[in-house]
């Protein structure tokens, strides 16, 4: 529902309100990549980033979310497969026994005898923690894979660790801000949001203007970014 928001939000936009290279971002993945979702997402999150409507910092950081966790595995053409935690905990529940509790009755300064889980149970708990290192492990492959197409690192080894620190750092911080919140947001949330942001743009902006020579002045880039 809210990328469909963006997305016809975008359409009633007046053209010229990028910046150039935000437009020739827009057009390359629109154009080059054949993603216009992803385009009008990077579209709205840019212009609600410059007009500060209510609600932007969820909006832009949704946006930015998506299109780190989603935008280059959809040009390798990964299938997304989610962890289906509701899933695990609804074959564990009936199974659970209130008295395997933490406390169980002791002093919290105590510590409590052992106790036994029967072996079935265990069996889905043990399925539970291996789907979840196995999306953990997604996790991490997708911001190598990012990185890798953005940046045109064939080896993925070989990817700087600050470059993989800030796309990490970025993406967490989306993640964080992505949905809607009861308290307020940080004193920070404008500065930190347009500094995530723009180190999304700059790596989508090298990606873009890849046969213009991609690798250029990626340090002084991510340095202006952190300035």
């Amino acid at each position: 529902m809210l990328l469909w928001f963006i997305t016809k939000f975008c359409k009633m936009l007046k053209d010229g309100i990028l910046s150039p290279r935000q437009q020739q971002i827009y057009e390359w993945i629109n154009g080059k990549l054949g993603l216009p979702v992803y385009a009008d997402i990077f579209r709205g999150a840019a212009v609600f980033l410059k007009q500060r409507p209510p609600g932007y910092v969820t909006f832009v950081a949704h946006a930015g979310r998506d299109i780190m966790n989603g935008l280059a595995r959809t040009v390798r053409g990964d299938t997304r497969k989610r962890v289906e935690y509701v899933h695990h905990l609804n074959n564990i529940a009936p199974y659970w026994d209130d008295r395997w509790g933490a406390s169980g009755g002791f002093l919290t300064t105590e510590e409590p005898p052992p106790h036994e889980i029967p072996h079935d149970v265990c069996v889905k708990l043990k399925a539970l923690m291996d789907d979840h290192k196995r999306g953990r492990d997604r996790n991490e492959e997708t911001n190598l894979a990012s990185l890798s197409i953005f940046l045109d690192y064939h080896d993925m080894k070989k990817i700087p660790a600050h470059f993989i620190k800030e796309w990490k750092d970025a993406r967490l911080w989306f993640e964080r801000h992505a949905h809607v919140r009861e308290r307020p947001f940080d004193p920070e949330v404008n500065t930190q949001l347009a500094k995530h942001f723009q180190m999304l743009e700059n790596f989508l902006d090298i990606a873009a203007t890849s046969q213009y020579g991609r690798i250029r002045g990626l340090d002084e880039i991510l340095d202006e970014t952190n300035g």
